[in-house]
């Protein structure tokens, strides 16, 4: 059934949810930072409020003026449509240059609850997700898609787990990336040291073909911040270590070196984080030589290791 549309300045066309809508001027007016056109010729317009003594009812002018629409007080008895209508915006690309902290704000805010539904084993649709924000945002599913895998690579760079699917991808400024990082410990409610941003830095430096050494700092200014540290079982640290034989339980290497006290120096690593909710128990730890260790953190494959150390120690239990 085809709508009617009023001939009635009173209304207008705004760009709501990716297409244009009918609505009344009154009802535009709430929304002011969102394109509007004649409902009727498609011309530019302003809105006008209502007079404060009534005199005046909200609506549409024509700027410019336009003759053709049967809308305009200079209408000349030809309706037709406008040569210059009001286009729909343009959507924007994932350039860094033009994120606001909103739409990183959303974007990692949808990251996190699409990880949670991930790690509970709960189906989910991705595409949703982008569309939605997509909409929201004016900008396309695809821009969408690739900031989450800008955020795959923010979490891989602060050690942490991202979704599968969404392979970390690292064209990613220091600017954004020092946001995404920021709503990332602000949604998780976790303080911790800052590092993205100074690792962004240090991997373009490695790139750079110097032809001379930088000078660094002899005297490198302090960072005071305030960290968020998990009371751990030193029983079940001294357990795990124990019961690794002074050895790797991923590798099965022998440990690297031996600490002070002439003793295999092995780390005792969370399989599932603690930050992540997992339990400091004999059945959430493993001991790791460093190198493993590292791997369980920054690790491309890190995902495949988790699945091959919980069939390989046997006392392990996922959570």
């Amino acid at each position: 059934m085809t709508q009617t549309l009023p001939l009635d300045s009173t209304y207008c066309q705004q760009w709501r949810n990716g297409k244009w809508k009918t609505i009344s001027v009154i009802d535009a007016l709430i929304q002011k930072d969102k394109p509007v056109r004649c409902h009727e010729c498609h011309g530019a317009i302003v809105l006008m409020s209502e007079a404060h003594n009534g005199t005046t009812r909200a609506h549409a002018e024509h700027r410019p003026s336009f003759n053709g629409c049967r809308l305009s007080y200079r209408f000349d008895e030809n309706p037709r449509k406008n040569p210059n209508p009001v286009l729909p915006p343009k959507k924007l690309d994932a350039s860094d240059s033009d994120w606001n902290s909103a739409e990183i704000n959303a974007a990692v805010f949808a990251y996190l609850e699409m990880l949670g539904l991930e790690k509970q084993g709960k189906p989910f649709k991705k595409t949703s997700y982008y569309r939605k924000l997509a909409e929201k945002y004016n900008r396309t599913q695809k821009a969408f898609e690739y900031r989450m895998q800008n955020i795959s690579y923010i979490l891989s760079l602060m050690g942490k787990d991202w979704i599968e699917g969404l392979k970390p991808a690292k064209n990613v400024g220091t600017k954004v990336g020092e946001q995404i990082e920021h709503f990332i410990n602000k949604y998780e409610k976790v303080d911790r040291p800052l590092v993205v941003a100074y690792e962004i830095k240090a991997k373009e430096a490695a790139k750079k073909q110097a032809k001379t050494p930088p000078k660094g700092n002899s005297t490198p200014e302090k960072n005071n911040s305030t960290v968020t540290q998990y009371k751990r079982d030193p029983e079940v640290k001294g357990w795990v270590l124990r019961n690794s034989k002074g050895q790797c339980e991923n590798c099965d290497s022998p440990p690297p070196f031996f600490n002070v006290d002439n003793e295999p120096f092995l780390e005792v690593h969370h399989v599932k984080k603690l930050a992540d909710k997992g339990s400091d128990k004999i059945e959430n730890a493993i001991a790791l030589c460093p190198n493993c260790h590292r791997e369980f953190h920054y690790g491309k494959n890190k995902s495949e290791l988790v699945q091959k150390i919980y069939k390989k120690v046997t006392r392990l239990i996922p959570e």
